[in-house]
């Protein structure tokens, strides 16, 4: 799917990354969480803390929204480990970086 829709993957991963960093400046704090309130409708008392925890600098997502290896490995065991079973493929075979590297312009996979 990847490689005939790099266009969609990239925007939708740019639209990620963007997202993911606007959530971290301070200004938008509140708006945050009002969103979450309208969107996700959580109870505006857990909101606040619900907040914290997603942009925790050491267990919530990074501002760049990149996809960690290792937290993808322990993503996919805890999920065999809940649902009792293996999954079809190692984690690795569900994500690629490729998009990343592309939007992000780390120059790690050609563009071409």
């Amino acid at each position: 799917w990847l490689a005939d829709n790099r266009q969609i993957a990239d925007a939708y991963l740019a639209a990620v990354v963007s997202a993911t960093s606007w959530m971290y400046l301070p200004d938008h704090r509140h708006r945050l969480e009002e969103l979450m309130t309208e969107i996700l409708e959580m109870d505006p008392d857990h909101t606040q803390s619900a907040a914290a925890t997603m942009l925790d600098p050491s267990s919530g997502w990074p501002p760049s929204a990149f996809i960690d290896g290792p937290g993808m490995e322990t993503v996919w065991k805890l999920r065999s480990e809940l649902i009792g079973a293996e999954p079809a493929m190692p984690a690795a075979g569900y994500f690629t970086l490729e998009p990343y590297t592309r939007v992000m312009s780390l120059g790690l996979v050609p563009a071409g």
